[in-house]
């Protein structure tokens, strides 16, 4: 509000709509009486139609955005919380009346006021990340209102018995939380992971109504985590109208389809292309020719978001090779134009599109250690001795002790990592300090090279950073000794960094611990490693892997004993870290095979019988065979967590018997 001119209307917006907060507050109880709804209803118009009176005197989308903004933290704002808490309420009650039944229409004033509460919030939350983050702190919100309506109004809309207003209400909350999840906010994500709004949502994707099918699409696709990536494999028709919607917006003279923008559009399509089982179904369906009509349009926002969409996709092998051949020289040019030339993800994608070469070892390794002197027999090295040797470890080259990788929004926690362990003499590469000019994936890829321990700093932001996965797997293929810190409080890691932290410890920098409590775990974990290495830079290369692979699983016992209780990661049977994800040389049609083709295939298994029995019962087809084995071949974690959650077999024996079965097809 401070930056408009001083001809703008908004501050008279404001005032106004603050003095309709204040009376809709003086009316507003806790206990919601019915005769309070005629006199609500005039003033809840009046707050929705402020947020359009607001946006119209503005032509530019930005100063309309920045006003809008304003607005909807002005009604978070209002009397301290006390309206919005009052309004949530409001919109509470009134669905506890319609719960069972969804009968808005049965009761005129309960539907108007709810259809204009929810349409003011739609609007708003679409501009307003303290907005968004106040709904989802809200249980009110949340648990009593979306996931009451979501979960008990779904089977009737499904059913054809709601009126056309209560369907409106379903697709506004579902907007509403959609709105949420888009802003990429990690204290809302928090929040809302403690929801699950998949399931009762999932049955809208078979919805009729488009608008409500589409809505149910874009929510689950930022809703659902990675660890349930096989629901996306029966969700062609649901992925297709997203890229059919996306190519009708680019044809749009306003750019939009639905009500959302080709930008938005774009970049629920990259959201998507984040779950690795999507990215060579997102090809199949045809994203690629959608892309190559973004980068020819010319508009640079709409160039950006298709770069991001190549860069995500390029990390299934695969599609990386079709990615090259169609638009190599497209991208080439694009980063020939000074526009386009410090394009952070146009650097990565071009990186990621070089040979093969260049995701083993992009340059000759420089670094030589110097040994540490031996303590004599009967003397400990004492810690000055270790220090000196830290220092001293990476002095015959340009190479550092330590490399650490993170996504921005972490920066502070990290930098404070960084200090600490400069005061331990431990060499320290971060790319603020070593990448001021000039930033290049080079410089990235130097540092990882000559580095012997790259701190990978975990959380939701980080996993789904290209950059950062760009990062991480390139220290992964360099055989680098790969420290986890996790950053955020309850994250787990799932697919691709998952896959790369196995069942590895990590060390909790979240917050739910002092960092004074953690840090000397960290640096003790460093100054081992880095003084296994340099002890074994003195012996031959054979003598040295021998010793290596005993100190490190001696290292493991020793550190398991203090931190496995508190730090280990529940995860599922893990396939090999980063498999190809390529066609099988073999082809085997599982799809028509019928209950007698399953049974003779389990026979043949030594425990053929074992297996037999536990079929009994189960409604194992060959379509659900067919499933698995694309599962298998497109994400191995999912398919891992798939087998595990989802067929009972007793014991690990009998599902290694099935799973090495599925394998020999």
């Amino acid at each position: 509000a401070s930056g408009q001119s001083a001809t703008s209307p908004l501050p008279a917006r404001l005032d106004a709509c603050r003095a309709t907060m204040n009376r809709i507050c003086s009316r507003l109880s806790d206990k919601l009486q019915r005769q309070q709804l005629k006199e609500l209803i005039p003033l809840l118009k009046e707050l929705y139609f402020s947020y359009t009176e607001t946006a119209r005197p503005f032509p530019d989308e930005v100063e309309r955005n920045l006003a809008c903004q304003a607005l909807a933290e002005s009604l978070v704002a209002a009397e301290n919380g006390e309206v919005f808490r009052r309004l949530l309420l409001f919109m509470e009650a009134i669905i506890g009346r319609h719960a069972t039944k969804g009968d808005l229409e049965a009761a005129p004033e309960d539907m108007t006021a709810l259809s204009v509460l929810t349409r003011a919030l739609h609007n708003f939350s679409d501009c307003s990340v303290l907005l968004v983050r106040a709904l989802a702190a809200s249980e009110v919100f949340c648990r009593d209102c979306c996931l009451r309506v979501f979960s008990n109004w779904t089977p009737l809309f499904l059913a054809g018995q709601l009126g056309t207003e209560s369907g409106l209400c379903i697709r506004r909350l579902m907007d509403i939380v959609y709105n949420a999840y888009f802003k990429l906010d990690t204290e809302t994500d928090a929040c809302l992971s403690a929801y699950d709004f998949v399931e009762p949502v999932k049955p809208l994707l078979r919805s009729k109504d488009e608008r409500i099918s589409f809505s149910a699409l874009l929510l689950v696709c930022f809703a659902l985590d990675e660890s349930k990536a096989e629901f996306y494999l029966g969700q062609k028709e649901s992925i297709s109208l997203l890229i059919r919607t996306l190519n009708r917006s680019i044809d749009s003279k306003n750019r939009r389809c639905l009500g959302y923008h080709t930008v938005e559009l774009t970049k629920c399509v990259n959201r998507l292309a984040l779950n690795d089982i999507n990215k060579e179904l997102l090809v199949e369906l045809k994203i690629l020719p959608v892309v190559h009509r973004l980068l020819d349009g010319g508009k640079p926002d709409e160039i950006g978001a298709a770069v991001n969409v190549l860069f995500t996709l390029s990390f299934n092998p695969a599609v990386q090779e079709q990615v090259h051949r169609e638009f190599a020289s497209q991208l080439t040019s694009l980063a020939g134009q000074s526009q386009w030339s410090n394009m952070a993800s146009l650097k990565g994608l071009l990186f990621k599109l070089e040979s093969t070469d260049s995701m083993t070892n992009h340059s000759a390794r420089k670094a030589s250690a110097v040994p540490k002197p031996k303590p004599k027999p009967g003397e400990a090295a004492d810690a000055s001795a270790v220090t000196e040797n830290l220092a001293t470890s990476t002095a015959a080259g340009n190479g550092f002790h330590v490399m650490i990788s993170y996504q921005h929004e972490s920066k502070e926690t990290v930098a404070r990592i960084r200090d600490q362990l400069k005061q331990h003499r431990i060499k320290v590469w971060i790319d603020y300090e070593q990448m001021k000019d000039g930033s290049t994936l080079e410089a990235m890829a130097e540092a990882v090279e000559n580095s012997s321990i790259v701190l990978m700093c975990m959380s939701r932001k980080y996993k789904d950073s290209n950059n950062c996965r760009l990062e991480a797997e390139y220290a992964h293929r360099n055989s680098k000794k790969l420290i986890p810190l996790l950053m955020e409080r309850g994250y787990k890691p799932t697919g691709w960094l998952g896959i790369i932290l196995g069942a590895g410890l990590y060390h909790d920098f979240s917050g739910k611990y002092p960092f004074e409590a953690k840090f000397p775990e960290l640096v003790a974990a460093v100054q081992k490693f880095l003084d296994l290495d340099s002890t074994d830079a003195a012996l031959p290369a054979v003598q040295q892997q021998q010793q290596k692979t005993t100190a490190k699983s001696a290292t493991k016992v020793e550190s398991d004993g203090r931190y496995r209780r508190e730090h280990d990661m529940p995860t599922p049977p893990s396939p090999q870290p980063l498999p190809p994800i390529g066609k099988s040389e073999k082809s085997v049609d599982v799809r028509a095979w019928t209950r007698a083709d399953i049974e003779a295939w389990l026979a043949k298994r030594n425990d053929g019988a074992a297996l037999i029995g536990w079929l009994r019962g189960r409604q194992l087809t060959g379509v659900t065979l067919a499933v698995l084995l694309d599962m298998r071949r497109r994400a191995p974690l999912a398919f891992y967590t798939a087998v595990e959650k989802h067929f009972d077999f007793g014991g690990f024996h009998l599902m290694a018997e099935f799973i090495d079965a599925l394998e020999q097809l």
